[in-house]
């Protein structure tokens, strides 16, 4: 990854906490449109690349979702349960092997293999660091 470019220049890092995932404190550089450069900071919160499927079962013609206890809507809005896509954390391995054993773990259902649609950032303001 290149850390400089004509429009920005990483200053510093600073790691402020890493537990389930890392915040860190990012100082930097930026060119603005007159050409000046101007000074930032921003707080990063990398929680790992995440591999995620959405099943669809013909026999009912619909999709397989999820329900999950997700601590920052429920401390917002009281919700104990979040309707989602079938989802988990790489942690060190492809998102195929991950994505099998989520299936089985969150949805109770056993595949044998899946095909990689696309890659995407679901959080872009907050990945990576």
């Amino acid at each position: 990854m290149n850390k400089d470019s004509p429009m920005l220049r990483i200053k510093g890092m600073r790691t402020l906490a890493h537990q389930w995932g890392k915040l860190a404190l990012v100082a930097f550089e930026q060119r603005t449109r007159s050409g000046q450069w101007r000074e930032r900071t921003r707080e990063i919160y990398d929680n790992g690349n995440s591999a995620a499927i959405l099943p669809y079962d013909p026999q009912r013609g619909t999709v397989l979702l999820t329900r999950q206890l997700r601590l920052p809507i429920y401390l917002q809005d009281g919700l104990e349960g979040s309707i989602e896509a079938c989802a988990g954390k790489l942690d060190g391995e492809t998102a195929e092997k991950r994505i099998i054993e989520e299936m089985e773990e969150e949805l109770g259902y056993r595949i044998a293999r899946v095909e990689r649609l696309f890659e995407l950032y679901v959080s872009p303001g907050a990945k990576p660091c």
